[in-house]
């Protein structure tokens, strides 16, 4: 349709881009099963200004998945083409409004209440993940593991030191 493709991560944003990809999925499920819901992209610049600010931070250094967190419950998630200017997904706009999300925060917080995220919970046992899933539930992982390189035959990285990143789940292979 008219939403544009996916970019690779412009920035140290992991908790905006692992949660537009579950906002992302959604909108489309939802679509697909006649819910009534215009599939769209949602704004992963705007979503991090917005997990920023409930975080009381700024700057392209990265936030906290909880911040994101609230950031989604309390003012909300925009679709691109509900910013100025649409579809610009670009490393200097993450930047700019990164770095003074109370301005992003003022100016598109009353458009991305009305995509507001309903419930957040948290997950913390593989068992709590698979009903998650099940139950057509958004799902995000937020962590301090790091992981070793390459995948393995099924995929997968394998735990190995740290590193501060977030990521959607958007399935299980069992």
């Amino acid at each position: 349709g008219d939403e544009p493709p996916y970019k690779p991560q412009t920035g140290n944003n992991c908790t905006s881009e692992g949660l537009m990809h579950v906002l992302d999925l959604e909108s489309a499920c939802a679509a697909a099963a006649g819910e009534g819901v215009v599939l769209h992209r949602t704004c992963v610049e705007a979503s991090y200004a917005f997990g920023l600010y409930k975080s009381g931070m700024r700057g392209d250094s990265g936030c906290y998945g909880a911040g994101m967190a609230k950031g989604a419950l309390e003012i909300g998630a925009i679709p691109y083409r509900d910013v100025e200017p649409p579809y610009d997904e670009s490393r200097s706009r993450l930047q700019s409004w990164a770095n003074d999300p109370k301005v992003i925060v003022d100016k598109y917080g009353e458009k991305a209440s009305a995509y507001k995220v309903q419930s957040i919970a948290r997950v913390t046992t593989e068992a709590e993940l698979r009903g998650a899933i099940a139950n057509r539930r958004l799902v995000t992982i937020a962590s301090n593991y790091g992981f070793a390189m390459p995948r393995n035959e099924k995929g997968i990285c394998g735990a190995r030191g740290t590193w501060g990143h977030q990521m959607s789940v958007l399935g299980i292979i069992d």
